[in-house]
Formats: C-alpha cells, sequence, structure tokens
C-alpha cells in the first residue's frame, strides 16, 4: 500500500507542475467558456419579457424569497421556532421548498437576461436585427 502511496503522490505531483505551468491558459479558457454559455443561452432565452428595471427588481425579490425558504427549512429542521411552523401544517415541506426554491432561481436566470438592447438578445429590432455579428474563438496552439 505505501508502493501505491508513492505512485499516486509522484503522478499528482506531476499534474500539478505541468497544471501550475498553464495556469494563465487554463484561466483564460474558463473565462472564455463561461462568455460563450452566457451568449448562448442570450441567444435561446427570450429577453422581451419585462424591462430590464422590473427584472432588477423581480431578481430582487426572488433572492430574498429564496433566503427566506432556506431560513424556514434550517428554522423547521432545527426546531428553533422562530418561524412558528409546525412540519404537521404542511405536506411534503421538503418537497415543496424544493421546488419553490427551484422556481424562484428560475426566475431569476430568466431575469438576468430580461434586456432587449444588448447587442446579443434575440429580441433585436428593426434595422439591429439584420446586423451581421460574429463570434470569434481563439484556441492556444
Amino acid at each position: 500500500s505505501i508502493f501505491i502511496l508513492n505512485i499516486f503522490i509522484g503522478v499528482i505531483s506531476q499534474q500539478y507542475e505541468q497544471e501550475k505551468d498553464r495556469v494563465e491558459v487554463t484561466l483564460k479558457h474558463e473565462r472564455a467558456q463561461c462568455c460563450l454559455n452566457f451568449l448562448l443561452r442570450a441567444k435561446v432565452l427570450p429577453c422581451g419579457l419585462c424591462r430590464r428595471y422590473v427584472a432588477f427588481i423581480v431578481t430582487i425579490l426572488a433572492a430574498f424569497a429564496g433566503v427566506v425558504i432556506q431560513a424556514i427549512g434550517l428554522d423547521t429542521e432545527l426546531g428553533l421556532g422562530i418561524f412558528r411552523i409546525d412540519r404537521n401544517q404542511i405536506p411534503f415541506p421538503s418537497v415543496l421548498a424544493r421546488i419553490l426554491f427551484a422556481m424562484l432561481q428560475l426566475t431569476m436566470i430568466f431575469a438576468q437576461y430580461q434586456d432587449c438592447d444588448a447587442p446579443w438578445a434575440s429580441c433585436l429590432r428593426g434595422d439591429q436585427a439584420n446586423t451581421k455579428r460574429y463570434l470569434w474563438l481563439a484556441l492556444p496552439v
């Protein structure tokens, strides 16, 4: 077992040294991947549901509601009695809370894309809709 452990440590050390040499390239690649994911999602998700400031307010309210749901769940599980909610009052409390929390997260994600004036928006108007745009991908050689 000591022999296998020494081999494992050697392999991990070698991988660490290789990654340390190319950390800047890896960081830039991850940032580019995040940008690409955002732009691809922005082309698919609807962006004209509401104005930008309304979307900001909806995001704040959904985040606050998510924190409240988590606090209620923690209070219910630990039995602190802060919110005075009995576990027997709500059928399947954890399932309902998870579904509601997922819906709030989905609402926050949709709200982030509500900007028709953005260049990547899929709801462009008039002359903006005919403008060609290009996405350049740069790969390290």
